[in-house]
Protein backbone atom coordinates (compact mmCIF):
# COMPACT_ATOMS: atom_id res chain seq x y z
CA UNK A 1 0.00 0.00 0.00
CA UNK A 2 2.96 2.70 0.19
CA UNK A 3 3.98 1.82 -3.11
CA UNK A 4 3.48 5.30 -5.37
CA UNK A 5 1.39 3.89 -8.19
CA UNK A 6 -0.91 2.35 -5.50
CA UNK A 7 -1.30 5.72 -3.58
CA UNK A 8 -2.27 7.48 -6.77
CA UNK A 9 -5.15 5.20 -7.85
CA UNK A 10 -6.24 5.28 -4.31
CA UNK A 11 -6.76 9.01 -4.17
CA UNK A 12 -7.66 9.36 -7.55
CA UNK A 13 -10.87 6.64 -7.80
CA UNK A 14 -11.50 6.40 -3.89
CA UNK A 15 -9.56 7.59 -0.90
CA UNK A 16 -10.85 6.40 3.06
CA UNK A 17 -14.31 5.60 3.89
CA UNK A 18 -15.66 7.09 6.99
CA UNK A 19 -14.33 4.10 9.64
CA UNK A 20 -10.58 4.53 7.40
CA UNK A 21 -11.40 1.68 5.10
CA UNK A 22 -9.64 2.29 1.66
CA UNK A 23 -11.50 2.66 -1.55
CA UNK A 24 -10.34 2.30 -4.84
CA UNK A 25 -12.09 2.30 -7.90
CA UNK A 26 -11.21 -0.04 -10.90
CA UNK A 27 -12.38 -3.10 -12.52
CA UNK A 28 -11.25 -6.31 -10.12
CA UNK A 29 -8.72 -7.93 -12.88
CA UNK A 30 -7.27 -5.00 -13.50
CA UNK A 31 -6.41 -4.25 -9.90
CA UNK A 32 -4.93 -7.74 -9.64
CA UNK A 33 -3.14 -7.21 -12.30
CA UNK A 34 -1.94 -3.64 -11.00
CA UNK A 35 -1.19 -6.20 -7.58
CA UNK A 36 0.84 -8.14 -9.59
CA UNK A 37 2.73 -5.52 -11.71
CA UNK A 38 3.74 -3.72 -7.92
CA UNK A 39 4.75 -6.97 -6.76
CA UNK A 40 7.03 -8.22 -8.83
CA UNK A 41 8.30 -4.53 -9.34
CA UNK A 42 8.16 -4.46 -13.43
CA UNK A 43 9.77 -2.04 -15.36
CA UNK A 44 9.18 0.12 -18.40
CA UNK A 45 5.80 -0.89 -18.06
CA UNK A 46 5.19 3.13 -18.89
CA UNK A 47 4.19 5.92 -17.18
CA UNK A 48 2.50 6.14 -13.47
CA UNK A 49 0.34 8.46 -14.92
CA UNK A 50 -0.29 6.61 -17.85
CA UNK A 51 -1.05 2.93 -15.63
CA UNK A 52 -3.35 4.94 -13.04
CA UNK A 53 -5.28 6.31 -16.19
CA UNK A 54 -5.62 3.24 -17.57
CA UNK A 55 -6.63 1.00 -13.99
CA UNK A 56 -9.25 4.07 -12.92
CA UNK A 57 -12.84 3.59 -13.21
Amino acid sequence: MCHPMFQELMQRSGGLDADGRIIVGSEVVLFEHLLWMINDQINGAGSMEELVDFYCC
